[in-house]
């Protein structure tokens, strides 16, 4: 394949007078060269008329210019590169073919109905921990990771049919740090390369959420990305989701689960977002960069900030991972699905048992449960 610069193929294409005609005439495979005019935001140009009709060459190709500053304008490096790394995943990705269809409506009850909120965060996939480094207070695997994720079925369906009242939609808060990454001296032992756990974390999650889906009339899915699976060292304030492999095993998931139309997955590139449910707003960020003795005056500052857009009712973060409520119910933190390690035995002296946490939302009592879910009994 012969390359071209940006330059020469958008003189192909204003010559020919499409992206196709010119694709058959330029030195690279019809493919490649349409691949190559969408990553450089080339297109074809509605020319002007002709100089028959009175306008010069040199005016039309004035025209040509202003029209592909205007195209560059619209499409940002950031944008371009997006777009590039989900074509690629989407190339690569197939949704799941629907084998289950959604909870049915239940008949009216007397007594008033109410929606999961799901705490999710903190599973380090990927990351390898021997009973022998945590003194026998834990083990972690790709295996154990996903009995932990059987855990939290289990924990989820038998409350749910427990109760008086019905639970028909949940909603879950992906709160970050869904990979072990590969930035910190836990990686050494990482059980798979960055690249393959993100494309197998994303298949693995995405159809733990579809067995929720014959429990539920609908399943939301709001995520943020974490701290662990970012690509720099440092912490970066520029293009911090998509520079994060959280925001890609998110963007997995989503196109996993496109074909079940009562799944719904949200992916900001904002390391905030927002979440409503029957009328409680909840506000989700990881909670890297402060630390947890700053947590409630953070919130405080972030309420501040955000004040002016819509007033905020509870806050949700990761990142500590010790389940904690703060604020007389207003911040929730949630645990981890991970548990103890090395890294927490040396620096706090212990760890916190592999716990996310369920809450209840009413329409108009807000949060009406917390309810821990144990998921490493023994640490096993």
């Amino acid at each position: 394949m012969t390359a071209l610069t940006a330059e020469e193929a958008q003189a192909l294409v204003l010559r020919h007078g499409s992206v196709d005609e010119a694709a058959r005439n330029s030195p690279m495979s019809v493919g490649a060269f349409r691949r190559f005019c969408r990553e450089n935001g080339i297109a074809a140009i509605q020319r002007l008329a002709s100089s028959a009709d009175g306008v010069t060459s040199e005016a039309m190709l004035r025209q040509e210019v202003t029209e592909l500053r205007r195209q560059v304008a619209r499409l940002s490096k950031t944008a371009v590169r997006d777009e590039r790394i989900l074509e690629v995943v989407r190339e690569t990705t197939t949704a799941l073919k629907p084998r289950y269809a959604p909870r049915p409506k239940r008949k009216a009850s007397k007594q008033t109905a109410q929606e999961g909120v799901l705490l999710w965060g903190d599973v380090h996939a990927a990351e390898s921990i021997t009973l022998d480094e945590t003194g026998g207070l834990n083990a972690y695997s790709w295996d154990e990771m996903l009995a932990r994720h059987d855990r939290i079925l289990e924990s989820l369906f038998s409350f749910r049919d427990h109760q008086t009242f019905p639970i028909s939609h949940l909603h879950i808060a992906g709160l970050g740090d869904f990979l072990s990454g590969e930035i910190h001296d836990l990686a050494e032992t990482n059980e798979k390369p960055m690249v393959e756990a993100t494309l197998q974390f994303g298949v693995d999650a995405a159809r733990w959420i579809e067995r929720m889906v014959p429990e539920f009339e609908s399943i939301t899915l709001t995520g943020v990305s974490g701290n662990h699976p970012r690509t720099s060292l440092k912490p970066k304030t520029k293009n911090v989701a998509v520079t994060n492999f959280d925001w890609l095993a998110l963007e997995i998931i989503a196109m996993q689960l496109a074909k079940y139309p009562s799944v719904h997955v949200t992916v900001p590139k904002s390391p905030y977002t927002t979440m409503d449910v029957l009328g409680t707003r909840f506000f989700l960020f990881h909670g890297d960069g402060v630390s947890s003795s700053a947590l409630v005056r953070r919130v405080r500052e972030l309420e501040k900030t955000f004040a002016s857009l819509s007033p905020i009712h509870v806050w949700l973060c990761g990142h500590f991972h010790v389940a904690q409520m703060l604020e007389q119910g207003k911040i929730f933190v949630n645990g981890s699905v991970v548990g103890p390690n090395g890294f927490s035995l040396k620096t706090f002296g212990g760890g916190a048992p592999a716990q996310q946490t369920l809450l209840l939302v009413h329409p108009t009592r807000r949060i009406t449960e917390v309810l821990p879910l144990d998921l490493q009994r023994g640490g096993s």
